[in-house]
């Protein structure tokens, strides 16, 4: 079970009513997601669920979308924060992670490489009640897509700094071919019920990165 408190200190407020009450509404969002779309679900069913006034909903949102926004900043907040012992263990790394004669990425030790897809993975499944947030279909959406984004950038820009191909076009390209495509393969890992760990799902995306890389 993951630590909701967590999310919820990251609301603007301290009171300690106002956060349970974000609580119960986060919770009844994230159920009745699990049955129908965003667009189907009314304030009423929300407000009924967590046991609240629609007074009280509107003390804190304008509608739906403001509470799910809500939501997905919290969330995006934690994940940032998370990548911090990335960070820090990226920049005390000593070894030389490339090979200076042919100019492309030392695919012998991607330990870096693994620790960030694997930080994103144990985030994805600490937090799993709130799967079906990341799977709302809606073009508001893009806490996933931000979420991969912001390790994908850090990893990109490595892997472009150390291969031998300049082409920018290649570039332009293949950066959202990559960070698209380990979208899909969280997407499937999340409505797949988390099967395999996290440990295993940041192998497998190492592998799958790398192939493309090493295919050019």
């Amino acid at each position: 079970m993951f630590d909701e408190i967590a999310v919820f200190n990251n609301s603007k407020s301290d009171d300690p009513r106002v956060l349970r009450t974000k609580q119960s509404l986060y919770k009844s969002l994230c159920s009745l997601l699990k049955k129908k779309p965003l667009s189907q679900i009314t304030i009423s069913e929300i407000t009924s669920k967590a046991n609240i006034n629609r007074s009280t909903f509107y003390l804190h949102y304008t509608n739906l979308f403001d509470l799910q926004n809500e939501i997905e900043e919290n969330l995006f907040q934690i994940y940032k924060n998370s990548l911090d012992d990335y960070l820090a263990s990226l920049n005390s790394q000593t070894s030389n992670t490339t090979n200076e004669e042919s100019g492309n990425l030392n695919t012998n030790d991607l330990t870096p490489e693994i620790n960030l897809y694997e930080n994103t993975f144990s985030f994805l499944q600490k937090y799993k009640e709130y799967t079906p947030i990341l799977l709302v279909e809606s073009p508001t959406n893009k806490l996933l897509e931000n979420i991969i984004a912001l390790g994908s950038e850090i990893h990109f820009s490595k892997w472009k700094s150390t291969i031998s191909v300049k082409d920018p076009t290649y570039f332009k390209y293949s950066y959202p071919y990559l960070v698209n495509g380990l979208i899909a393969v969280i997407k499937l890992w999340l409505s797949d019920g988390m099967k395999e760990s996290p440990a295993q799902m940041a192998k497998l995306a190492i592998q799958l990165t790398f192939q493309n890389m090493e295919e050019y």
